[in-house]
């Protein structure tokens, strides 16, 4: 079954694109890492993707985060956390330190032509999650040219060819999303 698809001719290439970030202006030469997730959670790897962003920072010093999504103790699949914090603050306080905070940005959401825009300028787009749904973040950052580097589970498995339209690594291995992050790179 085919969902009802993506716009490729609006979503699609457009290297004279540039994205604005708190009075920082990115485009497709920088090094910019995206993530999306309609809510950072468990289930869509937020946990391990900043895991390996952890190494990625300190071995590209010019590389910088765009992450799109809500950082809510209310998640969109699994059980919703009891403490009053979203994922990404939790994380934040368990690595503290262990990261630069300040090339990660936290967009919230955003309007889906400036989110087409993030893909647009992306260097590599992670796409994680747990075998269950695929998004149409993903299949709209392949559609603008952004390289994703998606999870080894189904349904990601069933849109990217590793090494032809995309890259794949095991969801839990946050080691070898760095090394294939800083390969990309």
């Amino acid at each position: 079954i085919i969902h009802d698809g993506i716009d490729i001719n609006w979503a699609c290439p457009n290297s004279n694109t540039k994205v604005l970030v708190n009075d920082i202006e990115f485009n497709s030469s920088d090094e910019i890492i995206t993530f999306v997730n309609r809510t950072f959670e468990p289930y869509r790897g937020i946990h391990i993707f900043l895991d390996a962003i952890c190494r990625v920072l300190k071995e590209k010093p010019k590389a910088h985060v765009l992450l799109v999504g809500s950082d809510t103790p209310k998640v969109s699949y699994g059980r919703a956390r009891t403490d009053g914090q979203g994922w990404l603050t939790a994380l934040k306080t368990e690595l503290n330190t262990s990261i630069d905070w300040s090339r990660i940005h936290s967009l919230g959401k955003v309007p889906h032509k400036k989110l087409r825009d993030i893909f647009r300028i992306s260097s590599a787009h992670v796409y994680l999650t747990y075998p269950f749904v695929l998004s149409w973040s993903m299949l709209e950052a392949m559609s603008c040219g952004a390289l994703v580097i998606g999870s080894n589970t189904t349904p990601v498995t069933e849109v990217i060819d590793h090494g032809k339209n995309g890259l794949l690594v095991p969801f839990s291995d946050s080691s070898q999303l760095a090394d294939q992050l800083i390969e990309v790179l």
